[in-house]
């Protein structure tokens, strides 16, 4: 399956509470929803409240007093002699959602497992392409109804 390029729509709150004792959606009162860069699809991804605000301080142009994690990461990696290629939601498994970086070295390409929060915390750090699985998107998108019809 081919993964389908996204972008960063919006961070929201969450009113809905996902799962009970679901160890991947505890504290994930946020939502960065997603969109299908060539189509009307949406995959909204429940993130924690700290991978939430790195995220909004970015898409909002904040600057931070002090480097937030994902910043540190991005300038650790770049010390290393390494790049960020891309970011990609690779699977959906009971309700969890996971993500790689994919990094770019002279010792050649490296996949990364990573929360996705902090995958996209990274990505729109670096300005670099975020990807969803084909089969992940068709599992967990949405298409948003038209609040006027």
């Amino acid at each position: 399956m081919a993964n389908v390029e996204m972008r960063i729509d919006s961070v929201r709150t969450s009113l809905i509470a996902k799962g009970e004792s679901t160890s991947c959606l505890d504290d994930c009162s946020k939502v960065v929803l997603l969109k299908e860069k060539a189509g009307e699809r949406y995959l909204p991804i429940w993130i924690s409240s700290a991978e939430a605000a790195a995220i909004a301080v970015k898409i909002q142009g904040i600057e931070s007093p002090r480097p937030l994690f994902p910043d540190f990461t991005c300038v650790t990696i770049d010390s290393l002699g390494a790049s960020i290629q891309s970011v990609i939601i690779n699977k959906v498994e009971n309700d969890c959602f996971y993500a790689k970086v994919i990094l770019q070295s002279d010792k050649g390409q490296k996949e990364i497992d990573c929360r996705p929060g902090d995958a996209l915390a990274v990505a729109i750090r670096r300005d670099v392409p975020i990807f969803a699985d084909e089969k992940a998107l068709e599992k967990a998108g949405i298409v948003l109804q038209d609040e006027g019809k």
